[in-house]
C-alpha cells in the first residue's frame, strides 16, 4: 500500500492493479484496500489482464470482468499478447457484454470510429 500512496501523493490519476484472478494470490480483499484508497483521493482504479490471458477464452476474459467489476473496478484493460497484436474479438466483446450488457456493447460496435465526416 505504500507505493499506491506514494502514486497517490505525487498526483496520479490513475491505479493500475492487476485483474484478479489473472496472477497468483492476488486476492479480493487486496484490491478492495487498493480502491478505497485511491477512491479516497478520487482517483480511478484500471484492472489489467495483460499476462497472455486474453487469449484464454471468453468465459475466463467473462468471469474475470464481472469479478472486478463487483469488487468495483473503474475501468478494465485486456491486453494484446494473445496474437501479439491483438486480443481476440471474441474475447474483447465478452468482456464488453460482461460489464456493460447488449445495448451499450452492440451501440459501441456500430459507432462509426470518425464522427464527424
Amino acid at each position: 500500500m505504500a507505493a499506491v500512496r506514494s502514486f497517490l501523493e505525487a498526483g496520479a490519476d490513475v491505479i493500475l492493479v492487476p485483474a484478479v484472478g489473472t496472477v497468483p494470490g492476488l486476492t479480493d480483499d487486496e484490491v478492495q484496500a487498493v480502491l478505497k484508497l485511491a477512491h479516497a483521493q478520487d482517483a480511478l482504479v484500471m484492472s489489467t489482464i495483460g499476462t497472455s490471458q486474453e487469449g484464454s477464452g471468453a468465459r475466463y476474459i467473462e468471469d474475470v470482468a464481472i469479478r472486478n467489476k463487483t469488487n468495483g473496478v473503474d475501468i478494465q484493460h485486456v491486453g494484446d499478447a494473445a496474437w501479439d497484436i491483438q486480443s481476440p474479438f471474441e474475447n474483447i466483446y465478452a468482456m464488453s457484454m460482461a460489464i456493460r450488457g447488449e445495448r451499450f456493447s452492440g451501440c459501441a460496435v456500430a459507432q462509426p470510429l470518425i464522427q464527424n465526416q
